[in-house]
């Protein structure tokens, strides 16, 4: 006879896996939330060193056409730090949403693992039972042999 404790084996070992899995893929996308903030600071950084430049050089006299440019460039500039910031926003939430996965899997996981100790436990108990039974069936017999 199977027990509950081997058949529940091999459903604590999917429920681990799983939960591997799941680790993973919030590492990943930590990973990436990290690498999009990353490249976020090195954007913002790099305007505040742009427009400190362009207003050092601007008590020097600059033409209409640079300063057009200059407006140009930001505005892209502007352009592609909203978009980075809306990559870091969506990385935020997908951190979030990974991390809540990894939590749930990780309560299944203690959950099951936690069936799987009880059932060992009551299993040894009456295997335990059994055991005393025996011995004192046993003792019984030698009792009466002795009496006889």
């Amino acid at each position: 006879m199977v027990t509950k404790s081997k058949r529940i084996k091999p459903i604590v070992k999917l429920a681990e896996d799983r939960e591997q899995v799941a680790i993973k893929q919030l590492q990943d996308t930590l990973n990436t939330q990290r690498d999009r903030q990353a490249r976020l600071d090195e954007l913002l950084a790099y305007k505040e060193e742009y427009q400190g430049k362009f207003s050092a050089a601007e008590s020097n006299a600059r033409s209409t056409f640079q300063f057009n440019d200059y407006l140009a460039f930001l505005r892209r500039l502007d352009v592609i730090l909203g978009e980075q910031h809306r990559l870091v926003a969506v990385s935020e939430k997908e951190v979030e949403q990974r991390r809540l996965a990894w939590m749930k899997l990780r309560e299944k996981t203690q959950s099951l693992e936690k069936a799987g100790e009880r059932f060992l436990t009551e299993e040894r108990s009456i295997q335990d039972k059994k055991e005393q039974k025996d011995a004192d069936e046993r003792a019984q017999r030698f009792k009466r042999l002795d009496m006889d």
